[in-house]
């Protein structure tokens, strides 16, 4: 038995052309080789039928964002909020991890409208912030943790140690531009990447 023959990529073509002004909805899959059913190879589709998503970054409708228990506030935050799957996850991790170490991990932020964005970056500039209608914040996929002076989640101590090696478990995941040594280092911020 001789092993398959290395996939080719398809030459790019158009399946559809839509009119000026169509939205194209669905979910962008981005992977290793797929085969399709003609033989062709590809690593990119948008599948049609994919339940629509009427959001934009920064005006999520609030039916599509779930508050978090007032238990995983941070001290000085107000209440949070993160997409309904994520904020899920966020507190499945967070009794998972309360269970090794007693206490919750607290957040500072979650869902970040798009007047906050523009705040933060009107406060702190690129890189430190995302320009308006970027963020991962934006969509309720990503989390600030506790951050101020005494966070138990400082690069390096246990819990961020669990974080690291725990959190994409429950989909949750800490960018390496992010990681410590790093010129924009970021122990506190994960994004929910499911």
């Amino acid at each position: 038995m001789s092993a398959p023959a290395r996939p080719r990529p398809s030459p790019p073509r158009a399946e559809h052309r839509s009119r000026p002004r169509t939205k194209v909805t669905g979910k962008l899959v981005s992977s290793d080789w797929v085969r399709l059913d003609d033989g062709r190879y590809i690593t990119t589709a948008l599948l049609a039928t994919a339940p629509v998503v009427r959001a934009f970054n920064g005006r999520v409708p609030s039916g599509r964002l779930r508050a978090l228990p007032a238990y995983l506030r941070a001290p000085s935050a107000a209440a949070s909020s993160l997409e309904r799957v994520a904020a899920m996850q966020f507190i499945r991790m967070d009794t998972a991890f309360a269970k090794v170490f007693g206490y919750h991990i607290t957040v500072e932020e979650g869902y970040r409208s798009l007047y906050w964005q523009k705040h933060w970056y009107a406060q702190y500039g690129a890189p430190r912030a995302a320009y308006p209608g970027t963020s991962n914040h934006g969509m309720g996929l990503a989390v600030d943790i506790r951050s101020g002076a005494g966070s138990p989640f400082i690069f390096g101590t246990p819990a961020d140690k669990w974080l690291t090696a725990n959190g994409a478990g429950f989909g949750f995941d800490r960018s390496w531009w992010l990681d410590q040594g790093r010129p924009n280092a970021e122990f506190w911020h994960y994004n929910f990447i499911g």
